[in-house]
Formats: structure tokens, C-alpha cells, sequence
């Protein structure tokens, strides 16, 4: 907060030039207010939040810049809680003042909102390129004027390759506004072409193009085929008024001269024509700008325009006199963006009629009105908090011809409430009123603790806010009885909406039940809340010791406590922290605290706690989560070899299950039971299996399957059980020559089961 002298026109109290307009901001993003204040006296500005000064604890969040009239505020980091009506007031020495406020809204965006929002700020053309028609020689401007939030990047091309400035084909940049003119001097024939403006910000892309043609000066001089048909009609919309352009005229050389066709002869030997202009049925003499050219040899008659204004615009009419009579042809030329006369000296915007406050009840019909005076009649725009007030279905504007206004909203809802303002707007400047339009309702209390922990011997605040039109009357009570204000205990209103209770030192005896009750003629609103002293977090439900669920299934583990102040949790698995991420999520909700995991999987079987604690002690439990699952192999089975003759061969698998599975062995795809000869199966323990063969010989080598199976699926492994088979040498050592230094690959190739250990020797 700065004072600041600002060099601007004076006037009877600090004038916002620039108001602050609302933001929409996501959780985490910055929301920057801007205003601009005229005043001839020092002034300084404070900034409020719903007619509050900023909190302290907003201090490491908040920027605030004061350059010259200008004002900004800048919330870092930006919060739901932040969300509310953000006030500029600018205050003089005489204690004269002025505000601007406007909507900060802070909430996490749908899909369909970024887009939108991004859509708002993607660049969009004002003006744009447009085909055109241009004559050798002349001079040619293409402007586009364009919006975006950032302003957006702007390149043209010339038949899809960037266009290169020179000495004729200039570019005139107002980046700022948005402004751009394409300049090209002399035209040439080669100029033709199709010309393209493409723009580009953060938020997306747009482009336009046009097409321009180039007429030689000498197709100008058209011959017709009857004069009264082919005086060409202009249109020089597309040209800017500065440049050159033509109207011909062109007469039937048959008609001249005499035709055998049957037509008159209008003109005499050695005769020539008298012509005489005419613009919308009157006569005018074409001089200064205007130039007639007439060829005779070529019969052609031509009114040639420089530097076109909108006040060309007509009917112009050629009329041809001989001694054999008259003829006459007749043509229209249109101008783009025809000049408004007025009728007397234009006036500054002034409101005669200020808006004044307004209270209605909900579901009634609310009229702003004010009387606003200027000429030209002014532009009207209306914003509620800063954001804009979007005219049609409830919402409609009255604009009489002596300048009074009516805002008219029916139906109203409790969401119209705010700060309207209206500006008005010409081209002598603007003037603006503003007020608050009530929404008459019954008391409402906000910000309630339902339980507030003090300590003793120390004060304690309680503060809730008050709505309701008209204002509530508030009043305090404890166990039924109303509250008497002491020494000890005040009770005060901080705001026109916002109360406080306080006790200046806490004893036990002030613990208990407490009510705060607001009071309107519409109605009554009660909210109870206790006053308790600190205690240890106590769980009064734990979590169950142990938990089966099924996998890929979601489970939430559910503790119930108390404890003031109100305890916070922090869950282990198996004494590990668990950070919160898209598998673990914990919720607190009133006095439950929750873990909850998505999709369980087979490790997430464990030992989970939940420890709560507060600044008095703590406490914790803990509960057993199992997973229901199909069978799954730790130690499948594995190839084994024996020598013929051993006895008692051993195979073993390992494996998780729950529930317990059944287990099934195999040999040669044929089953093992208890009265297969050779075989016999042991379950050693609840999650191992071994499967004995009696006798190593060829009848029992082959392949071994053992299968575990329950109500979730099943699980198979296999392996093969072989006898020893002595070393055989396949191809052995042959005689080998290299030369000195390089590698030499000696090769044999040997059988055997198990694969033989090769020792080499030299």
C-alpha cells in the first residue's frame, strides 16, 4: 500500500479509469486483479476480501504493485477457500473514497470448462481479409484486426509462402490493438495471388485468406453491346478510400455509326456527343476528384474516382445528347462503412440518475434503474462482481430514448446477489454507477465448529458468519440460557455479517454447550456447538483384526475416533509409511478416518495401522488384510535327473493360495493317485506338496504335472524326471593348424544326462 499522486483530471473523490474485472482460476494457478485510479490528491488503496481487510496469514501468498494510477494485486498459489468478492478502495486525505470490486472464483475445472476456457482465449478475427479486385498501378491496404488472450503471433503469406517486405509490400504493426495492415504499393500483375493471415497463441490458431485479382488499365475501356446495359456497377467496399477506381460507360459502335440491324442512327457525320453526370437524380459536375476520359476512338466513356470516401456512395447516371435525341445508362457505387451524420455536438457519457441499492426476496423481480445522458447514445454494459452480465431469458435491459435504464431480472435466485455496475460508453468517453442488489432471506450461519477445543487459563475465540436480508440480529446462549457480556466474556460484531463469542480466560467450568441463534422478521436460525478441553485421540471402533478380500476387488479400512483437538491419521503396511498416490487414498470424514485401496493385488497382503495423534497423546490399532485368489507357484517344479536303481526321488513345488487349493500330480498326462504303484504324495505342509518316486527306472522317466486349483482359477507346472545316461563322445579332437597370434577354436561335441562337466588338457 503506497500514496500516490496521479497526474489525471481532478475530481470530488478518487474515479477507477480501469475497474477490476473477475478471474476464474483453477487450485494452484495465480489470479491477478488490476484497477487504474484518477484523482488530483494523494490517495492510497487498500484492498478487501468480502468487505474484510486481507488476513495476515495471506501475507506469503500475496503481491501488491502500485505504479503511477495503477494497482494490482497478485494471489499466488490460489486456493478454494480464496474464492469471494476482492475489493479496491482508494481513499484521499479528506476521507473521500471510491471502490471497484469483482468475483474471484477458485475450483478445480471440467474437461468441458478448460476447453471452453481455452476457446476464450484462442484468437478470433474482427476483420478479416476479403477477395478483391485491384487495377495495375494503383496502391492496395488489406487490414485484419484481431483478438486473443495472450495477443497472438501474426505472419502472412502469399500463395502459401511467407510474404517478404520491400520497398512496395509493407507490414504496419499495432501488436497491442491487434492491428495490422498489409501495404502494397504499384501494384503488378504479379501481385495476384492468394494472400493468407495466419495468427497463433498458447491457446490455438486461426488464419483467413483472400484473393486478389489485378486488372490491366487497359481492359478498363470495355466495349458493350448497348449503351444503356453496360455502365458497370462498382463496388469499392474492399478498397480503401484513398486508392484509385473506375466506373466505365461504353456505347454500341453500331448505334454510333448506324446499323443495319434496324436501330436509329444517333449521331450525325462528324457529330459528337454532349454527356452530362447525374449522382442519385442530380446533376454534378465532375471535377477536382472526378475525371471523365472519353476515347473516341474506341467509344468508350469513362467517370474515373480518386481517393473514394463513403460520401461517393449512389446512383450515378450518364446521360448522351445528339441531335437525334438522348440515351442514358445508370450504375451504383457502394462504399464500405458509410459516415453517420450528426445531428448536433456530441457528449461525454454523464449519470444523471445514480443505481441505487435494491433488496427483493427470492423468486421476485428486481429493477436497477439509473438515467444516463450522452450523445451519440451510449453503449450499455452491465457486470455483476466483475464478471460480465450476460443480457436475454431472466435478464433484460431497458434503454428509453431519454436515457433511462432498467436492469430487469425475474425469478430471482440467491446466486443474482452482488455488486452491479453499468457503463456507458461513446466516443467521447464513458460513465459508470454501481450498487448491490439483496436477496431477502430468512438467517443463515456459516463457518459453525461443531466442537472447539480450548485450553485452560487461555482465551478463546468463536466466530461464525451471519446472512440474511434484512440483517439478523445475533445473540449467544449456554445450556438454554442467554449470554450476559462481562469482563470475562464479550460478545462482538466484527462486520455486518461476521460475530464473535470470546471468553478472555478459559476455566472448566466454561466447557459445555453452546448455541448461537440469528434473528430476521423472515425467520430464525439456530447452530450448536460445544466448547470441550483438550483430550488424547480414543478410538472408539478399530479395524477388524483380519480382512479376506478378494483380488482386483477395492477395500476401505475404517477407524472411528475422537479427540480434541481432532487427532490426524497416518497409515503403515507392515510399520511402512503409505503415501497417498491413485492406489492409496485417505479420507477424513466427521469422526471416521478411512484408507482406501483400489484394485487389490496379491502384494498388498499385509499388516496395516492406523496411528492418530494430536498435540495430547496418541493411539492406534491395526488389522490383517488376506487376499482371496487363485493358486499361484513360489517354487514350481524343477527337472531332475537319478541314477537307474535309486530309491525314494523327490519332487517339490511351494505356492500361495487362499483359500486352500486342491492339488493334483501327473505322470505322462495320466493321474497320480493313492494307489498308482511307484508313486506316492506328501503335503508337507499347508503351502508345500512333494511327490516321491519309489524306483529309478526306465518305467517311471517322463513328464511330472502338478496342478492346484480353488473357486478362483487354477495354476500348472510341469517338469520331466530322467535317468542318468553316461558321457558319449559325439565328434571328438581332429588335428588343427593356425597362425601365430591369432584365435584358435578347437570343437568336440558330447552327450550325457546330467550335461557332462568337459575338463581340457594339454
Amino acid at each position: 500500500m503506497s500514496e500516490i499522486q496521479s497526474p489525471t483530471s481532478p475530481g470530488p473523490k478518487p474515479a477507477f479509469t480501469k475497474t477490476l474485472i473477475g478471474v476464474v482460476v483453477e487450485p494452484g494457478e495465480a489470479a491477478v486483479f488490476t484497477c487504474h485510479v484518477a484523482h488530483p490528491s494523494p490517495y492510497h488503496v487498500t484492498w478487501l476480501k468480502d468487505n474484510k481487510v486481507l488476513d495476515d496469514k495471506l501475507a506469503d501468498r500475496v503481491l501488491q504493485r502500485d505504479e503511477g494510477c495503477m494497482h494490482e494485486l497478485k494471489l499466488l498459489n490460489c486456493r478454494e477457500d480464496d474464492t469471494g468478492v476482492y475489493t479496491a478502495k482508494a481513499t484521499d486525505a479528506d476521507q473521500a473514497h471510491a471502490t471497484s470490486s469483482a468475483q474471484l472464483l477458485v475450483h478445480e475445472l471440467t474437461e468441458e470448462e478448460r476447453q471452453s476456457r481455452m476457446a476464450d482465449k484462442k484468437p478470433f478475427f474482427l476483420v478479416k481479409l476479403k477477395d478483391t479486385t485491384v487495377i495495375e498501378c494503383t496502391n492496395l491496404s488489406y487490414v485484419v484486426h484481431l483478438k486473443g488472450n495472450p495477443m497472438p503471433e501474426v505472419k502472412f503469406f502469399k500463395d502459401g509462402f511467407p510474404l517478404v517486405e520491400d520497398d512496395r509490400v509493407r507490414i504496419q504493426r499495432d501488436a497491442t490493438q491487434g492491428h495490422y495492415e498489409l501495404l502494397i504499393t504499384h501494384i503488378q500483375i504479379t501481385d495476384a495471388g492468394v494472400y493468407k493471415c495466419t495468427a497463433m497463441n498458447t491457446s490455438g490458431d486461426v488464419e483467413c485468406e483472400a484473393t486478389m485479382d489485378v486488372m490491366d488499365v487497359l481492359d478498363l475501356h470495355v466495349p458493350g453491346a448497348g449503351f444503356g446495359e453496360n455502365l458497370v456497377r462498382l463496388d469499392a467496399s474492399q478498397m480503401p478510400a484513398h486508392y484509385k477506381t473506375f466506373v466505365v460507360a461504353t456505347k454500341d459502335p453500331d448505334i454510333a455509326s448506324g446499323s443495319p440491324h434496324g436501330k436509329a442512327k444517333l449521331l450525325a457525320e462528324g457529330e459528337k456527343a454532349d454527356f452530362k453526370w447525374f449522382r442519385d437524380g442530380k446533376e454534378f459536375d465532375p471535377i477536382e476528384r472526378f475525371h471523365v476520359h472519353y476515347r473516341d476512338d474506341e467509344d468508350t466513356l469513362a467517370l474515373v474516382f480518386q481517393h473514394v470516401t463513403p460520401e461517393d456512395a449512389g446512383l450515378y447516371t450518364c446521360v448522351a445528347s445528339t441531335s437525334c435525341g438522348k440515351i442514358s445508362c445508370s450504375a451504383e457505387l457502394t462504399v464500405e462503412g458509410s459516415v453517420k451524420r450528426l445531428l448536433k455536438e456530441p457528449v461525454v457519457p454523464e449519470t444523471v440518475d445514480n443505481l441505487s441499492d435494491v433488496y427483493v426476496s427470492v423468486g421476485g423481480t428486481a429493477f436497477l434503474e439509473c438515467k444516463i445522458t450522452g450523445y451519440p447514445l451510449p453503449e450499455l454494459t452491465w457486470t455483476r462482481n466483475g464478471l460480465d452480465v450476460l443480457l436475454g431469458g431472466r435478464i433484460k435491459q431497458i434503454y428509453e430514448d431519454d436515457g433511462s435504464v432498467s436492469l430487469v431480472i425475474k425469478n430471482i435466485k440467491e446466486s443474482d446477489a452482488g455488486l452491479y455496475r453499468v457503463v456507458a460508453k461513446n466516443e467521447m468517453g464513458e460513465s459508470d454507477s454501481d450498487c448491490r442488489l439483496g436477496i431477502r432471506a430468512g438467517p443463515k450461519i456459516k463457518g459453525v465448529k461443531k466442537q472447539v477445543a480450548c485450553h485452560v487459563g487461555y482465551p478463546l475465540d468463536y466466530t461464525v458468519e451471519v446472512e440474511g436480508e434484512p440483517l439478523p440480529d445475533v445473540k449467544w446462549a449456554r445450556d438454554g440460557v442467554d449470554l450476559i457480556e462481562s469482563d470475562r466474556i464479550k460478545m462482538v460484531k466484527d462486520t455486518d455479517s461476521q460475530f464473535t463469542f470470546m471468553i478472555t480466560c478459559m476455566s472448566l467450568e466454561d466447557c459445555g454447550t453452546y448455541t448461537v441463534t440469528a434473528t430476521n422478521e423472515l425467520g430464525q436460525r439456530t447452530e450448536q456447538f460445544q466448547i470441550v478441553c483438550n483430550t488424547p485421540p480414543l478410538i472408539t471402533r478399530a479395524m477388524d483384526p483380519e480382512t479376506e478380500k478378494k483380488i482386483s476387488n477395492d477395500h476401505t479400512f475404517e477407524v472411528r475416533a475422537s479427540g480434541v483437538p481432532t487427532p490426524t491419521a497416518v497409515w503403515f503396511k507392515n510399520d511402512q509409511e503409505i503415501q497417498p498416490d491413485e492406489k492409496f487414498r485417505m479420507i477424513k470424514d466427521d469422526a471416521f478416518y478411512m484408507l482406501k485401496i483400489r484394485r487389490i493385488d496379491r502384494k498388498d497382503k499385509g499388516v496395516y495401522k492406523c496411528v492418530l495423534t494430536n498435540v495430547v497423546g496418541e493411539a492406534e490399532c491395526e488389522g490383517s488384510l488376506i487376499i482371496r485368489a487363485p493358486p499361484e507357484f513360489v517354487s514350481p517344479l524343477k527337472d531332475i535327473c537319478a541314477k537307474e536303481g535309486a530309491k525314494d526321488i523327490k519332487m517339490f513345488v511351494e505356492f500361495n493360495s487362499n483359500p486352500k487349493p486342491t492339488i493334483h500330480w501327473m505322470f505322462r498326462d495320466m493321474p497320480i493317485r493313492a494307489e498308482t504303484p511307484g508313486f506316492s504324495v506328501k503335503n508337507t505342509a499347508e503351502n508345500a506338496s512333494m511327490l516321491v518316486i519309489a524306483n529309478a527306472t526306465p518305467d517311471f522317466v517322463g513328464q511330472i504335472t502338478c496342478t492346484l486349483g480353488n473357486e478362483y482359477g487354477e495354476s500348472t507346472c510341469k517338469a520331466k524326471f530322467r535317468l542318468h545316461v553316461a558321457p558319449e563322445l559325439l565328434e571328438g579332437l581332429t588335428d588343427t593348424e593356425f597362425l601365430e597370434d591369432n584365435v584358435a577354436k578347437i570343437i568336440i561335441k558330447a552327450t550325457g544326462i546330467p550335461i557332462p562337466e568337459i575338463k581340457w588338457l594339454k
